[in-house]
């Protein structure tokens, strides 16, 4: 069953021992996720986060300011596929320490078309570079922010790139950017669309991830079902603490 209720977030933190064994108010955190960073920080001398899906590292981004506040008790891998937005990203965390990056999509290690805007999309937003937030394997995903906006289905090639990318498992890309990481405490992902096929290829045995947040709003009624078997199958209990997101943990 899914929990939503801000009473039932409050409950799932005092069952992790947060309040209690950190001396933080209620009022000191404002999501679910900011209270699952808070008591890890505090719990943890090294606590390590990955995340799926970084973009640039600032807009609209969950971990960016905690990166900023405890810069060194975290130590980070950022993922994020698209070129442009990647050499962003590494710029706006050139002076924290303890962070790794990878510029891969993680998947099932297949080759497929990835879908992002081009500036022409650009022209809908106010703020600067907001087209390259939207990115993702599923075409549909970005078709609909067109359609909002009224554009004719025959000028859509106006505003998307379209690349073939292979996907990698999380493990490969690991790997590859050296960062070490044994066991991690926070899976964040941010996929657009995409989010369970990360999930399925992060090796969850493995790392033993205590947090997994991911977007579930993209995801097909039956799609989100089988994430939540297979997620369950694993021990995690899953609570949805935002109309977008949800978080599966392991209480212990």
């Amino acid at each position: 069953m899914i929990m939503r209720t801000k009473q039932i977030i409050e409950k799932i933190l005092n069952k992790l021992n947060f309040f209690h064994k950190n001396n933080f108010k209620k009022t000191e955190y404002n999501t679910f996720f900011e209270g699952i960073l808070l008591s890890q920080i505090a719990n943890n001398k090294d606590l390590t986060i990955v995340q799926v899906g970084a973009n640039d590292g600032v807009i609209g981004d969950p971990i960016h300011n905690f990166m900023l506040k405890f810069n060194g008790k975290i130590k980070l891998l950022a993922v994020e596929p698209q070129m442009e937005v990647f050499e962003q990203l590494k710029k706006n965390y050139s002076n924290i320490d303890n962070v790794f990056f990878s510029q891969r999509a993680i998947g099932d290690k297949s080759e497929k078309e990835f879908y992002s805007f081009n500036r022409n999309y650009s022209k809908f937003h106010s703020t600067k570079n907001t087209f390259d937030r939207h990115s993702s394997f599923e075409k549909d995903h970005l078709l609909k922010y067109l359609r909002n906006h009224s554009i004719k289905e025959e000028n859509f090639h106006h505003y998307l790139n379209i690349n073939k990318i292979k996907s990698v498992t999380l493990s490969e890309a690991i790997d590859e950017s050296k960062a070490n990481f044994s066991e991690i405490d926070v899976l964040q992902i941010d996929a657009e669309g995409h989010d369970d096929i990360v999930i399925y290829n992060s090796s969850i045995d493995k790392y033993k991830f205590k947090f997994i947040n991911y977007e579930f709003k993209q995801l097909s009624k039956e799609r989100l079902e089988n994430l939540h078997l297979f997620l369950k199958k694993y021990g995690y209990e899953i609570i949805r603490w935002k109309k977008s997101d949800e978080t599966a943990y392991i209480v212990k």
